[in-house]
């Protein structure tokens, strides 16, 4: 068991010694790792690996794999949502 901090916040200064020390549990700070997912840019996958980014790049792949499975649709590059994936993938 323990805590895993994501988002902006979990880049405040002490934040995961803070949490541990208060919950009395073991805290990480999460990052997105997104394998097998190609990037236009190595920046790109630098950012998006960021805590900043690891709950919305992990919702988003969440809501991808359960849209295929129930529907077999995959997006298209020219929708709002391969728009959107377009930006991390080619």
């Amino acid at each position: 068991a323990g805590i895993v901090i994501t988002g902006g916040g979990s880049r405040l200064s002490g934040i995961a010694e803070l949490a541990k020390h208060e919950i009395k549990l073991p805290v990480q700070i999460g990052t997105s790792s997104l394998p097998g997912v190609e990037m236009l840019s190595d920046e790109l996958r630098t950012q998006i690996e960021e805590p900043d980014f690891s709950a919305g790049a992990g919702l988003l792949l969440l809501g991808l794999e359960q849209t295929q499975k129930e529907t077999g649709w995959l997006p298209s590059k020219r929708g709002l949502f391969g728009k959107i994936l377009g930006h991390f993938m080619p």
